[in-house]
């Protein structure tokens, strides 16, 4: 089969669209600010892992699907706000309140009709179809509250591997928490397919449907055919990142000398440090950054790390040790406007994330 973004597109269909919550009621809710939050709405952070099937039975993606979505309630018991809403904050302006009230992450069971090794030499070939196995709905801006903020793509293959695509609002959680998050899923499900070995999965739906019945995916993400966006990440002392504006001008400078590519000019600065239930979004243009006194910058220093260092999604195993043939993670959104993400991860160090568009 020759193949091309729009013919593997067309080769993938919805068989089921459910939303998952909590496994017992979020009580007492919880609530989060997010501050100028319309400049980073449409914002967010893409994960997709990729199996092979190990035990030769082409039915692994459909139980896999199903297992995900119990092992998911589990998983969002401590992490609530991945099944919230947002909603006006109190004080109004562009402020919104992220709440924990279990209106549900989405998941979307898809199958492909290819087989994995062919989605692996498209991309290996050049091809660059990661967001087609990922799904997305971008948050409506004057109705946010009927708006997932988290969702889950299961996509099975014919040869009985499957991909298991996450996007998550970055309003909601910067990406190393996500990871961590995500790590921690995959252990709850392992962990639930041991006790559990005997027992019918709660949420199975066996392919009992027409092939023509199936709808084309051609809804979210998948129909934007927006490329991941370019990102650098850097790591400095927690010191040395108090002034997030002058930290992100350094940081800038440094990815567009190390990439080559040039920072928008519009810049939507993310600052998630300090106090976790509230943070703050600065949208300015890289001029007014430019404009900093240099000596403010003088004192710090800033180091390139990479994806997959920090990240370590390609030793993810949600089935046994069966680890991702293939993991890839990156920033998207629908607005032409660079981003800088200042996420405080510990006492010591403070990550910078610098992403182009």
């Amino acid at each position: 089969m020759a193949f091309s973004g729009e013919v593997l597109a067309s080769k993938l269909h919805v068989e089921a669209l459910q939303s998952v919550v909590p496994k017992t009621p979020t009580d007492p809710r919880i609530s989060s600010i997010r501050r100028n939050a319309a400049a980073i709405l449409h914002r967010r952070f893409h994960a997709l892992l990729l199996y092979h099937n190990n035990n030769a039975d082409h039915t692994s993606g459909s139980h896999v699907a199903a297992g995900i979505k119990a092992s998911l309630q589990m998983a969002l018991q401590d992490h609530p706000l991945l099944a919230g809403r947002l909603r006006p904050a109190p004080d109004g302006g562009q402020n919104l309140e992220i709440v924990s009230n279990d209106s549900g992450a989405r998941i979307v069971e898809a199958r492909a009709d290819f087989n994995l090794h062919e989605f692996l030499d498209f991309n290996n070939n050049g091809g660059a179809a990661d967001h087609h196995l990922v799904f997305w709905e971008d948050v409506d801006h004057d109705n946010p509250q009927f708006c997932p903020l988290f969702y889950v793509q299961v996509t099975k293959f014919g040869c009985g591997g499957y991909s298991i695509g996450i996007s998550c609002s970055l309003l909601v959680m910067d990406p190393f928490v996500l990871t961590a998050f995500i790590k921690k899923w995959a252990d709850i499900h392992n962990r639930m397919l041991q006790e559990d070995a005997q027992t019918p999965m709660l949420f199975y739906l066996p392919s009992m449907a027409k092939p023509l019945s199936y709808q084309p995916l051609q809804t979210g993400s998948n129909a934007t055919k927006n490329s991941p966006a370019a990102s650098v990440i850097f790591k400095t002392p927690t010191k040395a990142a108090k002034d997030s504006e002058s930290l992100a001008l350094m940081c800038i400078e440094r990815a567009e000398s190390e990439i080559g590519a040039k920072m928008p000019s519009e810049v939507c600065l993310f600052a998630a440090q300090g106090d976790p239930a509230e943070v703050e979004v600065i949208s300015q243009s890289q001029g007014v950054l430019e404009s900093l006194p240099s000596d403010n910058i003088g004192g710090s220093k800033c180091v390139r790390t990479w994806w997959d260092e920090e990240f370590g999604l390609g030793g993810v195993c949600f089935v046994g040790k069966n680890k991702p043939a293939y993991a890839s993670s990156w920033m998207n959104s629908i607005v032409e406007q660079g981003c800088v993400m200042i996420v405080g991860a510990s006492d010591h160090e403070t990550k910078v994330v610098v992403t182009f568009t």
